[in-house]
Protein backbone atom coordinates (compact mmCIF):
# COMPACT_ATOMS: atom_id res chain seq x y z
CA UNK A 1 0.00 0.00 0.00
CA UNK A 2 1.46 3.41 -0.99
CA UNK A 3 2.34 6.07 1.67
CA UNK A 4 -0.04 8.40 1.97
CA UNK A 5 1.92 11.98 0.94
CA UNK A 6 1.93 14.78 3.83
CA UNK A 7 1.55 18.26 2.62
CA UNK A 8 5.14 19.70 3.90
CA UNK A 9 5.37 21.86 6.95
CA UNK A 10 5.71 25.58 5.99
CA UNK A 11 7.53 27.94 8.12
CA UNK A 12 8.95 31.65 8.02
CA UNK A 13 11.85 33.43 9.15
CA UNK A 14 13.40 36.59 8.50
CA UNK A 15 16.65 36.51 6.41
CA UNK A 16 17.46 40.37 6.33
CA UNK A 17 16.88 43.61 8.26
CA UNK A 18 15.34 45.87 5.48
CA UNK A 19 17.78 49.03 4.70
CA UNK A 20 19.33 48.60 8.37
CA UNK A 21 22.83 48.02 8.74
CA UNK A 22 23.82 44.73 9.42
CA UNK A 23 26.88 43.45 12.13
CA UNK A 24 29.11 44.33 9.52
CA UNK A 25 27.58 47.83 8.52
CA UNK A 26 26.50 46.65 5.25
CA UNK A 27 23.09 47.88 3.79
CA UNK A 28 20.64 45.95 2.06
CA UNK A 29 17.48 47.75 0.24
CA UNK A 30 14.17 47.08 0.00
CA UNK A 31 14.41 47.69 -3.63
CA UNK A 32 17.76 45.10 -3.76
CA UNK A 33 15.31 42.68 -2.18
CA UNK A 34 12.75 43.07 -3.76
CA UNK A 35 14.15 42.36 -7.29
CA UNK A 36 15.46 38.98 -5.55
CA UNK A 37 12.02 37.36 -5.11
CA UNK A 38 11.95 35.90 -8.43
CA UNK A 39 14.85 34.15 -8.30
CA UNK A 40 14.86 32.53 -5.00
CA UNK A 41 11.04 31.75 -5.20
CA UNK A 42 11.64 29.83 -8.54
CA UNK A 43 10.51 26.11 -8.36
CA UNK A 44 13.55 25.30 -10.70
CA UNK A 45 16.22 26.76 -8.74
CA UNK A 46 14.54 27.91 -5.03
CA UNK A 47 16.56 29.18 -1.98
CA UNK A 48 17.19 26.59 0.02
CA UNK A 49 17.49 26.17 4.19
CA UNK A 50 20.89 23.98 4.44
CA UNK A 51 23.53 23.37 7.47
CA UNK A 52 26.92 24.89 7.20
CA UNK A 53 29.30 21.88 8.34
CA UNK A 54 32.40 23.06 7.08
CA UNK A 55 33.54 19.33 7.54
CA UNK A 56 31.49 17.54 5.27
CA UNK A 57 31.74 20.59 2.67
CA UNK A 58 35.58 20.51 2.58
CA UNK A 59 35.43 16.79 2.09
CA UNK A 60 33.07 17.00 -0.96
CA UNK A 61 35.18 19.74 -2.03
CA UNK A 62 31.83 22.22 -2.16
CA UNK A 63 32.54 26.17 -0.91
CA UNK A 64 30.70 27.09 2.18
CA UNK A 65 29.26 30.15 -0.07
CA UNK A 66 27.67 27.82 -2.82
CA UNK A 67 24.60 25.95 -2.13
CA UNK A 68 24.47 22.34 -1.87
CA UNK A 69 21.26 21.68 -2.76
CA UNK A 70 21.49 17.45 -2.24
CA UNK A 71 21.85 18.85 1.38
CA UNK A 72 18.98 21.19 1.40
CA UNK A 73 16.53 21.27 4.46
CA UNK A 74 14.05 23.17 3.05
CA UNK A 75 12.97 25.17 -0.02
CA UNK A 76 11.67 29.04 -0.41
CA UNK A 77 7.89 28.84 -1.69
CA UNK A 78 7.74 33.25 -1.10
CA UNK A 79 9.01 35.85 0.17
CA UNK A 80 8.27 39.53 1.31
CA UNK A 81 9.04 42.43 2.88
CA UNK A 82 6.86 43.32 6.13
CA UNK A 83 7.70 45.86 9.32
CA UNK A 84 11.44 46.61 7.99
CA UNK A 85 12.37 42.61 7.37
CA UNK A 86 12.67 39.81 4.37
CA UNK A 87 10.74 37.01 5.33
CA UNK A 88 10.87 33.80 3.09
CA UNK A 89 8.41 31.22 3.52
CA UNK A 90 9.97 27.70 3.09
CA UNK A 91 8.76 24.34 2.54
CA UNK A 92 10.61 22.11 4.99
CA UNK A 93 11.52 18.93 2.86
CA UNK A 94 11.22 15.31 3.70
CA UNK A 95 14.18 13.93 4.29
CA UNK A 96 16.85 13.49 6.57
CA UNK A 97 17.94 17.01 6.57
CA UNK A 98 14.53 18.51 6.97
CA UNK A 99 13.41 16.06 9.64
CA UNK A 100 16.77 17.62 11.38
CA UNK A 101 15.50 21.02 10.84
CA UNK A 102 12.39 20.01 12.31
CA UNK A 103 13.93 18.55 15.11
CA UNK A 104 15.69 21.96 15.81
CA UNK A 105 12.77 24.22 15.13
CA UNK A 106 11.08 21.71 17.98
CA UNK A 107 13.75 21.27 20.49
CA UNK A 108 14.54 24.84 20.53
CA UNK A 109 13.01 28.31 21.70
CA UNK A 110 12.33 30.07 19.06
CA UNK A 111 14.71 33.56 20.11
CA UNK A 112 17.60 31.48 20.27
CA UNK A 113 17.51 30.43 16.63
CA UNK A 114 19.01 32.47 14.10
CA UNK A 115 18.38 32.12 10.74
CA UNK A 116 21.09 34.39 8.44
CA UNK A 117 21.68 34.69 4.67
CA UNK A 118 24.77 33.12 2.83
CA UNK A 119 25.20 35.24 -0.44
CA UNK A 120 27.85 37.15 -2.94
CA UNK A 121 27.87 40.94 -4.26
CA UNK A 122 29.23 44.06 -3.92
CA UNK A 123 29.39 46.77 -1.33
CA UNK A 124 29.86 50.35 -2.34
CA UNK A 125 31.55 53.14 -0.30
CA UNK A 126 28.26 53.71 1.84
CA UNK A 127 28.45 50.33 2.64
CA UNK A 128 24.95 49.57 0.13
CA UNK A 129 25.03 46.28 -1.19
CA UNK A 130 24.31 45.71 -5.15
CA UNK A 131 24.43 42.43 -7.40
CA UNK A 132 23.60 40.65 -4.77
CA UNK A 133 23.41 36.93 -5.48
CA UNK A 134 21.69 35.31 -2.21
CA UNK A 135 23.12 31.11 -2.12
CA UNK A 136 21.17 29.51 0.77
CA UNK A 137 19.76 30.39 4.34
CA UNK A 138 21.36 28.69 7.43
CA UNK A 139 20.84 29.26 10.95
CA UNK A 140 22.75 28.64 14.16
CA UNK A 141 21.21 27.87 17.82
CA UNK A 142 22.30 30.27 20.25
CA UNK A 143 23.48 29.15 24.03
Amino acid sequence: MPRKQTEPKIIEVTVFDVDKPTLTGNIYTSEMLTALIPEITNPEHPLTIEEVSPQERNLKKIPPYESWTEHAMALCVGARIEDGKFICGFAVKNNRFGKLLLSVLDSSPKEKIEFFPVGVGDVGDDHVVTNYKLKYVTFEVKP
